[in-house]
């Protein structure tokens, strides 16, 4: 689970074969605490399935934000662990 404020600490995410990965994470963010990785591919955020779904990057970016101080649960993948 991820603490929203004002940034989680993901810098870019990339879209591809209708999967969303992670691009970067930025040490010591919410992110990076949390254990997140480059290339860990977000299969939920908080309610919402985004496997699939044929969101971009913006779509999933919005799922990302969140109130100030409010956490952000993500389900993700990591290859070699899936």
């Amino acid at each position: 689970m991820v603490v929203y404020d004002g940034f989680t600490g993901i810098l870019g995410i990339s879209t591809r074969n209708d999967t969303a990965f992670i691009g970067s994470v930025l040490p010591r963010s919410p992110a990076a605490i949390e254990g997140l990785k480059t290339f860990d591919r977000i299969i939920q955020i908080n309610d919402s399935v985004v496997a699939g779904r044929g969101l971009d990057r913006r779509g999933i970016r919005q799922l990302l934000m969140g109130k100030s101080g409010e956490p952000v649960e993500l389900k993700v993948l990591r290859r070699g662990e899936d």
